[in-house]
């Protein structure tokens, strides 16, 4: 050692100032490695975490389909409400003597007489 100067490769293991050998120098050139079993949780937890997630997106993707068949069926049930209350007044019409009266002179038919009417018990 000339004064205060050490080769570059002592330098790592002793103090320069004092030329002590450092005995923690191993702790610092350790590398953290993960061992097997760190390994395997961390992938199942990111499973779990990915699983979820897609289980989030698919929930709401399938709330998002049954808003859409609600609403097309809403539309749907308008529609078949709409067509029932149009009939209903054709059959009310249809229905009407005075509308069946004027049909059947129409048609060239006259009233019945009383020998021609038969009650069914």
């Amino acid at each position: 050692m000339v004064g205060n100067f050490m080769p570059s490769e002592m330098q790592g293991r002793r103090n320069i100032r004092t030329g002590i050998k450092i005995h923690n120098c191993r702790a610092r050139e350790s590398r953290f490695y993960f061992s097997h079993r760190q390994i395997i949780l961390t992938a199942l937890m990111l499973l779990i975490f990915m699983g979820s997630g897609i289980g989030y997106v698919w929930s709401n993707y399938e709330g998002t389909q049954i808003g859409f068949d609600l609403s097309r069926l809403q539309q749907e049930e308008l529609t078949i409400k709409e067509v029932n209350r149009k009939l209903k007044v054709e059959l009310a019409t249809l229905k009407n003597t005075e509308n069946l009266i004027k049909a059947a002179k129409a048609l060239g038919l006259k009233e019945a007489s009383p020998d021609q009417i038969v009650f069914i018990p």
